[in-house]
């Protein structure tokens, strides 16, 4: 009788939602946890280093709450959803789960931007145990390239085929856009925007590509952009764009499949990398400067050359590590 009321209530739970009690292999799950103070760009590295340690252990992603996004209030973690294989959980009901997992992908010395792959994931198929990856950022292209698509197939399922407002993007952006990312706002407030010249730099690369036809200047200071002389390094046809939805405009960025000149930002990074880094002969520019360490002062994101270029900046871009 009482093994019978035990599984009548594990049943109840279990239409509720998915229960990860730790016991048994179809019952655990890779906890991954939204860094605190972290907007988009940089959940997405994190949401993808998950997605590469599914793919070598079978288990299911539990994405935990990030929380005082210093860009939206918004809970970004339904747009990870997918089905059988992520799961969204509450900090709160996760936390002893979460102690109690081992400990997965051993990043070297925690370094932040260090290349890892999956023989840096740690994993025991015979243990009971949850896992867990450690909270660090995972801002490495070459460690989650190939999940990626995966990454974009998750936001476009969630969010990007599901509203008209991404419809209009679509028809007012054109085949041959390209885009520059201006990032300032919080940058200029913490020294790390980029000057004029840098941006100019990387237009003057775009402008040479025959397939770009127009420009989008891409920002959250439109004001400061607009002082910038950017007709005298180009003939193609330049448009301004801002928006106060960070996902609409991320999926603007995406829609620039012929190329891109990034500012120093994770988010601009995935603009790129989900959209013009997915066609076979665009021009991305991007930072050389853009993180300074001791270990790995130049293209630290592990960019590919030369589909990506980088080029040098004025500004360094200082950040203590995670």
């Amino acid at each position: 009788m009482r093994h019978t009321r035990k599984k009548k209530r594990l049943s109840r739970l279990r239409k509720k939602g998915p229960v990860y009690i730790g016991g048994r292999a179809n019952d655990r799950c890779i906890f991954i946890e939204m860094i605190s103070a972290e907007g988009l760009g940089n959940q997405l590295f994190i949401f993808a280093a998950g997605l590469t340690v599914q793919q070598k252990t079978g288990l299911p992603l539990c994405v935990i709450p990030s929380d005082k996004n210093p860009h939206t209030k918004i809970d970004y973690r339904p747009l990870f959803k997918i089905p059988s294989k992520v799961n969204i959980v509450e900090k709160s009901n996760a936390r002893p789960r979460l102690n109690a997992a081992n400990l997965t992908l051993n990043l070297e010395n925690g370094h932040r931007t260090a290349k890892w792959s999956n023989a840096n994931i740690q994993y025991n198929s015979a243990s009971a145990k949850n896992v867990k990856i450690p909270p660090r950022l995972y801002q490495n292209y070459a460690s989650i390239q190939k999940v990626i698509p995966v990454v974009k197939d998750a936001l476009m399922t969630n969010e990007f085929n599901t509203k008209q407002v991404y419809r209009d993007l679509e028809k007012e952006t054109p085949a041959g856009s390209a885009f520059i990312h201006v990032r300032r706002g919080d940058y200029a407030q913490r020294s790390w925007a980029l000057d004029k010249e840098y941006y100019l730099r990387g237009l003057d690369i775009i402008e040479k590509d025959p397939n770009i036809t127009t420009i989008w200047i891409i920002s959250n200071d439109l004001d400061w952009c607009k002082k910038v002389d950017w007709a005298s390094h180009t003939k193609k046809t330049l448009k301004y764009y801002n928006s106060e939805s960070e996902l609409e405009t991320l999926y603007k960025m995406m829609l620039c499949t012929a190329g891109a000149v990034l500012s120093p930002s994770t988010f601009g990074a995935w603009g790129a990398m989900m959209g013009a880094d997915m066609t076979e002969k665009p021009t991305i520019v991007f930072p050389q400067g853009w993180l300074t360490h001791d270990r790995d002062p130049i293209n630290p994101f592990m960019f590919p050359e030369p589909k990506w270029t980088k080029i040098p900046n004025s500004v360094a871009i200082t950040t203590t590590l995670i």
